[in-house]
C-alpha cells in the first residue's frame, strides 16, 4: 500500500524515458537501455529514516535529485517499464540472505530490486535485475543473491514467492592477476 501511487510518470519523466530509448531497436534494447540509465546514471544513496525506510520516493522526485535508495531505483525503472508496456514488478529480499521462509517478517526483507516478466517465447518467469549494482550487467545478479528467497509484489499487493536464480559455478568465479616488475 505504501508504493501503490508511486509508479506515476509525469511529463518530465516520460521525456527523459524517451530520450533514454531512442536509440532502442527491440524490446530488450530499451529494456537494458533503460537498466543502464537508472544503475549507473541515477546515484544509489541508501538513506532509510521513518517512513522512508519503507515508502519509495516517486520517480519525478529520483529524476530531479538525481539520487535514490534501492527502493526509489526498483520504483523508477519499473515505472519506466510499465509506461513502456513492458511488465515488470518490484521485488523484496535480503540483503544478506538467510529469509526464514516458514516465518518470514517485515524485518528480513531489507533490500529492493526489480523482476520483469520474460515472453512466452522466452519460456516466461522473471528476468530479475539488481538497479544498485552499476556494474552487475541487466541479466545478471550479484553473487550474494543467487538462490535467495524473495517475494516479488503485485500492484494488487499481492507477494509471490520466488527463488532467485543462481549462476553456474564458473561463472561466479572471479580471477584477478596481478604483474609487477
Amino acid at each position: 500500500g505504501l508504493a501503490k501511487d508511486r509508479y506515476a510518470v509525469t511529463p518530465a519523466v516520460a521525456a527523459k524515458i524517451k530520450a533514454v530509448v531512442a536509440g532502442a531497436r527491440t524490446r530488450d534494447d530499451s529494456i537494458r537501455a533503460v537498466h543502464r540509465w537508472v544503475a549507473q546514471d541515477v546515484r544509489y544513496v541508501s538513506i532509510a529514516l521513518g517512513l522512508g525506510g519503507y515508502q519509495p520516493r516517486a520517480p519525478q522526485t529520483v529524476l530531479e535529485t538525481g539520487f535514490g535508495d534501492c527502493k526509489d531505483k526498483a520504483t523508477l525503472f519499473v515505472a519506466a517499464l510499465r509506461s513502456m508496456g513492458i511488465t515488470a514488478y518490484p521485488v523484496l529480499l535480503s540483503s544478506g540472505g538467510g529469509v526464514d521462509r516458514a516465518m518470514p517478517s517485515i524485518d528480513q526483507f531489507d533490500h529492493a530490486i526489480a523482476a520483469v516478466a520474460k515472453l512466452p517465447n522466452e519460456g516466461g518467469g522473471y528476468q530479475f535485475t539488481d538497479l544498485t549494482t552499476e556494474v552487475t550487467p541487466y541479466g545478471m545478479l550479484p553473487f550474494q543473491e543467487q538462490g535467495e528467497f524473495a517475494l516479488v509484489v503485485h500492484p494488487d499487493g499481492r507477494g509471490e514467492e520466488a527463488t532467485m536464480p543462481a549462476d553456474p559455478i564458473p561463472a561466479n568465479r572471479s580471477e584477478t592477476r596481478v604483474v609487477g616488475t
